[in-house]
């Protein structure tokens, strides 16, 4: 019955893909995540209530104000930091006063400085220290993922989620020629961990995802 499952769930994907129907807004701005995947992204931060949302990956920054909306339904003075090596895709109708936007890689050594000094400005203001937030969703190639999982999995708070975007290219089951991308960097990076497991219940609610694999939790 599982096989069955995962046979409609890749075809229901593949289908999605070829259709281009993977055109979701957020206050008439692009968000490249399917809905699915934004219903879980909602029901996790709800659940987990982060001081802060690192985003790896603003492309046209529809996802770092969707997550500064949540963060402030909630109502607890969260913040989005968002961190993009390009702009030209960047639509300013997005653009908030409150979401911290950072030009660079995500892995450079300069640009996770810049990030923990953030950090601490938003600990001293609020007197204790903050529960973190990851998104990986920047550049996708293996090798680009596995820095990104070794940097920022520091910075997430146990209880709190650190979700890697896109694990379902590279024919897993869509966009077959991408090459080794987010998937494959979880194959190798994950089984080593102690801290992190992939949350199946979050995973498992809808039954298309972008990121199989990358729901992960730490626990310890």
């Amino acid at each position: 019955m599982r096989k069955v499952h995962e046979k409609m769930r890749d075809e229901y994907q593949r289908v999605y893909q070829s259709r281009k129907m993977n055109f979701t807004y957020w206050r008439g701005v692009r968000i490249v995540k399917p809905p699915e995947d934004v219903a879980r992204y909602t029901e996790i931060i709800w659940e987990t209530k982060p001081d802060i949302l690192i985003e790896c990956g603003t492309c046209f920054g529809s996802s770092a104000l969707y997550f500064q909306d949540i963060l402030n339904l909630i109502g607890e003075d969260g913040k989005v930091i968002t961190i993009d090596r390009e702009t030209k895709k960047f639509d300013e109708n997005s653009r908030r006063k409150e979401i911290v936007y950072i030009t660079g890689s995500s892995v450079n050594k300069d640009i996770f400085k810049r990030i923990l000094q953030e950090i601490a400005i938003i600990q001293v203001a609020k007197h204790r220290d903050a529960k973190i937030m990851v998104s990986l969703d920047s550049n996708h190639k293996k090798n680009h993922v596995l820095k990104e999982l070794d940097l920022y999995s520091q910075l997430v708070t146990v209880g709190c989620y650190m979700v890697v975007d896109d694990t379902a290219i590279n024919g897993r089951p869509i966009l077959g020629s991408f090459g080794p991308g987010p998937g494959e960097a979880l194959d190798e990076w994950l089984p080593k961990q102690l801290e992190f497991e992939n949350d199946k219940t979050i995973e498992e609610k809808y039954l298309c995802s972008y990121n199989y694999g990358g729901w992960l939790k730490r626990v310890r």
